[in-house]
């Protein structure tokens, strides 16, 4: 007996034994085919259920039991463009960008005008750091769906990468015209104002983003930054405490509030503060860096070398770091070793004045007057801020050892 022969002898039983059997009318007919083609709708429904249930996982941050899913909803039907989306969402979040990419671009294949594929598979792009890629992606998203503001903001952020905040802003712009309540947004377009040396106008954005998200402790935090640059120091601590009492754990918060302590010549706070941040972030250069500058400023010079030295072995790069190991080395009458940080200064950047000057007192302090004297006239040529701001001590050290 044939599968559907079976299948149609256990229909017939439920049929009354009183009732007629009309085997060409279309009711029949009906009846059968909508019968018969159970299972079918069974397997779409199922589909259903998987995509569901995983999109309810993704909600609950089940990722690995979302991408169980969404596959099991591919299985059944291969031609889920939206269960390859969510799979690449499910995927992102578990750090797998590339297979993110990979199923984004099914997606794709499936429905070319899925413009949330397009964006997300810029937001995996841009993650691996191909912001050009994530742009392209973005800007096919907004051409399908020009109201998306989340594509504008993700563009922006990715031209902000590629160092092109004016674009950035434009875009950032364009996201919150769609949608003003985008605090995101003001946040991020305050950030790129900040980059282009506009802090009133990044203070004003991040002003805004408060507004909408009172909870944003990175526009607090960014909003500190830029009451800093202002000199408004106690408005910045004040912006960096509150972002630390939203979010404890930013390093960044209490390098800040280090940084405004520290021109407020409060060295000893400011040393407290980079320490806080270094508990954070044990790998963090920058505030080794300025912990050691704050040591410097209290005339421990010792305390200052070991922090820029730390800075130095974390990020080998770190060339601004020389200078100041220099100045350190000099103020402990450590010529020699001055000497060899400040050559390197220069070495880096031939313009810079300072760099010479302090190599040249190094060396005329170990006898080395000819080559001395020649450095301390490349920094007067150059115009070095200690011989401009230090004239007469300048004028009284030149005429005892190059005259």
């Amino acid at each position: 007996m044939k599968k559907r022969t079976a299948f149609l002898s256990v229909i017939f039983p439920l049929i009354p034994l009183a009732q007629t059997i009309f085997f060409g009318t279309s009711i029949f007919l009906t009846n059968v085919i909508s019968i018969y083609s159970f299972p079918v709708n069974a397997e779409t429904r199922n589909a259903d259920f998987f995509y569901v249930s995983g999109k309810k996982k993704l909600d609950n941050e089940d990722y690995k039991g979302a991408i169980s899913d969404f596959i099991k909803a591919i299985e059944i039907n291969p031609e889920d463009g939206d269960a390859y989306r969510e799979l690449g969402v499910a995927k992102s979040f578990l750090e797998d960008d590339k297979g993110a990419i990979s199923d984004y671009t099914k997606a794709i294949i499936i429905n070319p005008e899925d413009w949330n594929a397009y964006r997300e598979r810029g937001l995996s792009k841009s993650l691996l750091e191909d912001d050009k890629g994530a742009i392209s992606d973005f800007t096919k998203a907004i051409i399908i769906n020009p109201e998306d503001w989340n594509a504008y903001r993700e563009r922006g952020l990715s031209k902000s990468f590629l160092d092109d905040d004016k674009g950035a802003i434009s875009d950032y712009t364009k996201a919150i015209k769609i949608n003003p309540e985008d605090g995101d947004a003001y946040r991020e377009r305050g950030l790129s104002k900040s980059y282009l040396d506009d802090d009133r106008g990044a203070k004003s954005d991040f002003t805004k983003a408060i507004k909408i998200n009172p909870e944003d402790a990175d526009a607090y935090r960014e909003r500190g930054f830029a009451k800093g640059f202002l000199e408004d120091y106690q408005g910045a601590i004040s912006d960096f405490t509150k972002a630390i009492k939203i979010n404890p754990e930013d390093a960044d918060a209490y390098y800040g509030r280090g940084f405004a302590k520290s021109n407020l010549e409060d060295y000893q706070g400011a040393i407290s503060e980079y320490t806080k941040a270094l508990k954070i972030n044990p790998e963090y250069a920058d505030a080794y860096y300025v912990r050691g500058f704050a040591k410097s400023n209290l005339e421990d010079y010792q305390g200052a070398i070991s922090e820029y030295t730390k800075a130095l072995k974390i990020d080998p790069e770190f060339t601004d770091v020389y200078f100041d190991l220099g100045s350190a080395k000099y103020y402990l009458k450590d010529y020699e070793g001055a000497i060899s940080d400040f050559t390197k200064v220069i070495k880096i950047n031939p313009e810079d004045a300072d760099a010479y000057y302090f190599l040249g007192l190094s060396r005329i302090y170990i006898d080395l007057f000819y080559e001395g004297c020649s450095d301390l006239n490349r920094a007067k040529k150059l115009d070095s801020w200690y011989i401009d701001n230090n004239p007469q001590a300048f004028r009284k050290e030149f005429q005892k050892y190059c005259q």
